[in-house]
């Protein structure tokens, strides 16, 4: 199921070349009363929507896909959590990580993470302006994994049911030597 945010945060599901709206299936979501726990909503109460959606779908307003403003699915992460240097052949890219770094992450290198602020998420409709157009930004593409169940420790075979879904991506960077220019 291929689910997304659009139009002034209706709730809809992607049905080939078009959007079915299943916005009343948001109904389901029960009351928020202070403090409200982090995370999204939508996922957090997904097995109370998903038997909505479902019961809406066959009979849901269409839309075509093209005409839409399209938004990020996801309004409100507790966090976002990047792997650096992740992709083979980091180093024909010649980027400047700055005096003894390497490009690629070699074989028993420790994993480097990196978390973003929950408001850096746009959908594909929000556009993107560079804040600092003298400096250089480095967009890449991103396999984004969602996790939808907590956990720590978690084994590779128990990965699986922690992930709520996927989507694609794109993280807008500066080079290093540019973010240590900002801060300084």
């Amino acid at each position: 199921m291929k689910i997304c945010r659009f139009n002034h945060d209706r709730l809809g599901i992607v049905c080939g070349d078009e959007v079915a709206d299943v916005t009343p299936a948001l109904d389901a979501i029960p009351a928020l009363h202070w403090p409200v726990a982090p995370g999204d909503v939508l996922i957090r109460h997904w097995s109370l929507i998903a038997p909505r959606i479902a019961a809406l779908l066959p009979a849901a307003p269409r839309f075509a896909l093209a005409g839409l403003s399209l938004l990020s699915p996801i309004t409100n992460p507790s966090k976002i959590i990047g792997i650096a240097r992740n992709r083979r052949n980091l180093a024909s890219e010649k980027i400047d990580l700055g005096e003894g770094s390497a490009n690629q992450r070699q074989d028993g290198d420790p994993i480097q993470m990196f978390i973003k602020a929950p408001s850096a998420i746009a959908g594909p409709s929000d556009g993107f302006t560079p804040r600092f157009e003298d400096r250089r930004t480095d967009p890449e593409a991103e396999l984004t994994i969602i996790i939808g169940k907590p956990g720590t420790q978690i084994s590779e075979a128990d990965a699986f049911q922690h992930i709520f879904g996927y989507c694609i991506g794109l993280d807008m960077m500066a080079s290093p030597h540019e973010v240590i220019r900002w801060l300084c």
